[in-house]
């Protein structure tokens, strides 16, 4: 399982692809050509774009590499941006709800956490 060869044309081409996603995804989020669900779904194509782009242009899996290899890698990959997408919600939602101040959240999360004056 030997990696082919990294050469500069490659590089930059990688290089170059993962900047124009990038700024793709930044001046569509700061210029609001979409909002809401739009927005999130067009953020995650260019998501999965930039994966294929870090795939092929920096970790080189190519066609050297055997379709076993291939999958296993990508398992494993979908499960670490899982693991880090699905957390990072799950953490903004626990602060979210702990970090209300109006007195209705309050009383809120003390009928929800069964406290008792």
């Amino acid at each position: 399982m030997i990696a082919p060869k990294p050469n500069l044309r490659n590089s930059n081409i990688g290089l170059v692809t993962s900047l124009v996603l990038t700024l793709t995804a930044y001046v569509f989020v700061v210029e609001k050509y979409l909002s809401g669900w739009l927005l999130t779904g067009f953020i995650a194509v260019l998501a999965i774009l930039q994966l294929f782009v870090q795939f092929r242009f920096f970790l080189h899996i190519g066609e050297k590499i055997s379709e076993k290899a291939k999958t296993k890698f990508l398992m494993f990959s979908i499960l670490c941006v899982s693991i880090i997408v699905f957390g990072s919600i799950w953490i903004m939602n626990n602060l979210n709800y702990n970090m209300m101040h109006n007195p209705e959240s309050v009383q809120n999360i003390i009928d929800d956490e069964l406290i008792h004056h």
